[in-house]
């Protein structure tokens, strides 16, 4: 699964990342500057925001979607589910290596 969020400033997308990978909920988060346009409570919006995408284990998603409410600043934070319907072999079993949901059988690479 892929999860996405996001946030208003990189020093809390950076935390929410850690946090995630730290936790073992994910195996990976990626971060990076976007704009979002979007209406909120009547009045269209623009913002700069990051993206926080974090990679991790179908078991793991409801777990991780918890700590990001949790630890998220908005209001209604942005939390989005994607499943991951296919991918290298191995990078998949390191992701559920990572977020603990099978023991490790290999080396692990980047992510």
């Amino acid at each position: 699964m892929a999860l996405i969020t996001t946030v208003d400033s990189k020093r809390v997308a950076l935390r929410l990342a850690t946090s995630m990978v730290e936790s073992r909920l994910a195996a990976c988060a990626q971060v990076w500057p976007i704009v979002s346009v979007y209406r909120w409570k009547g009045r269209m919006c623009r913002s700069s925001e990051y993206i926080v995408l974090a990679k991790t284990s179908a078991r793991r998603a409801r777990s991780l979607a918890a700590a990001i409410r949790r630890e998220h600043p908005y209001e209604l934070p942005q939390i989005v589910a994607l499943p991951i319907v296919g991918g290298l072999a191995q990078y998949l079993e390191w992701l559920d290596c990572e977020t603990g949901t099978v023991s490790h059988a290999g080396k692990p690479g980047k992510a």
